[in-house]
This record gives C-alpha cells, structure tokens and sequence, in this order.
C-alpha cells in the first residue's frame, strides 16, 4: 500500500511537470513567429529568419493568424501595442476585408436554417454552427478551459433555454431555465448595460457557474456606441 502511495506521488508530480511544460510552451511557441518590426506574425527560414510576410500561410494569411493567440489574448495585446492599438488593428482587420470566411459556412444571420441548404461550405464538424448559437446568445468561451464567456451583441429580444438537469435534480424532478433579455437588439447593436442574476456584470465577462444552474441574464441595448466593454485605458 505504502509503494502503491509512491508511486501515486510520482506520477502526480510527473503529470504535473508535463503540464507545466506544456503550458510554457503555449505561452512561449506562438511569439516565436511574431516580428516586432511589422506587428504581424511571419513564417520563419529553416536559418530562423524571416520568410516575408506573404509566405507560409495555409488558407490564411498574417492578418488571420496574427489574431490566433485566443488562449492568451492579453500577451497579444501587450505585443501589439496595447489596448488603443490593438483594437485599431481589429477595425482595419474588419473594415479592410481581412476577415475572410469565403471557405466556410455562411454565417449571417440569413444562412443558417433547418432545411437541406441550411448549411453551405465547411462546416467544421458542427464548430461553425455552435459558434453561431453562442454568438447569437451574446457569448463565447474564447478560451474554452477559463470557465469565463466573453459577452457580445445578442442578436434576438428574448432566448429560453431548457437546460438539462444533473442526476439529483431528475430526482427532484427541478428544471433548469435560462433566459436572455435584450429587448431591441435585432435593431440596437450596442450593450448600455448588463446584469446576471439581477447582479450588474463590468467588464462584460460572465463565468460559467453564473448561469450553471439556469438564471437570467438581462441586456439593456442601444443604438449608441457606449463605455460598456470599451475600456481603452
């Protein structure tokens, strides 16, 4: 029992220095290939230099993948100059055409439908649709192991959702409902305010155990641009 308890600590301790590492490496690895000179990332030469900004790139090109750091946005802001500048750098990315989904499923709120045409391109194995579930909710894991939902535009006044209950709450027989408010969004792209569970949410970020067990989330939306998730400082 006493070697079977060591060999336990070891293994613990093995797994232990394997994440680390591998943590250390995804922090590290994607900073490797940014070029501080052009604030883009660029493929390297087998020397470790610099292969130019328009080679190496696979149904892409640096504007998509400088972006691509989603499980450590806040080094990729600090690289890219900080908060003012790197949402500069998101508008041009938008409004220079850079966002490029010709590859993919259309993702306007036109396309997705419940009929054989419903879905057109890749879908990615259902990625793109449950994007665009969330997205049309107001939210998404951008890092998907944080627990912490990233809050955006909701696309619908109201959306129930019947969540399934745990194995105790079969028993009790309890229901789980989730519900989110945001009266005037399909023509009020912008968020004045936002409560979860009558509790006021600043930054718009929410956490997973804030609606687990069902709650209500409620959008006070606008036509106006507002400070709401507009932090520059």
């Amino acid at each position: 029992r006493r070697l079977r308890g060591i060999q336990a600590r070891r293994c613990s301790r093995q797994a232990f220095r394997t994440v680390n590492f591998l943590l250390e490496c995804s922090l590290r690895a994607p900073f490797t290939l940014f070029n501080p000179d052009t604030g883009f990332m660029e493929a390297r030469n087998a020397d470790g230099s610099w292969a130019g900004e328009d080679n190496g790139w696979t149904e892409g090109d640096k504007w998509a993948y400088s972006f691509d750091v989603v499980h450590d946005i806040t080094a990729l802001i600090e690289k890219r100059g900080g908060n003012e500048s790197f949402v500069r750098s998101l508008d041009e990315h938008f409004d220079g055409g850079h966002n490029d989904h010709s590859n993919e499923v259309c993702i306007t709120s036109l396309c997705p439908n419940n009929t054989p045409t419903g879905l057109s391109g890749n879908e990615d194995c259902g990625q793109m649709s449950s994007w665009y579930i969330f997205r049309a909710m107001s939210f998404y894991p951008v890092n998907t192991v944080s627990g912490e939902y990233i809050v955006g535009s909701p696309f619908f006044d109201k959306i129930t959702i019947e969540l399934p209950p745990t194995p105790q709450q079969k028993v009790q027989r309890q229901k789980r409902t989730l519900s989110i408010t945001a009266l005037g969004a399909p023509t009020k792209p912008y968020i004045k305010s936002l409560t979860v569970n009558g509790r006021k949410v600043d930054p718009p970020i929410i956490r997973y155990e804030d609606f687990a067990d069902g709650g209500e989330i409620v959008f006070e939306m606008t036509d106006l641009v507002e400070e709401c998730g507009n932090d520059l400082s």
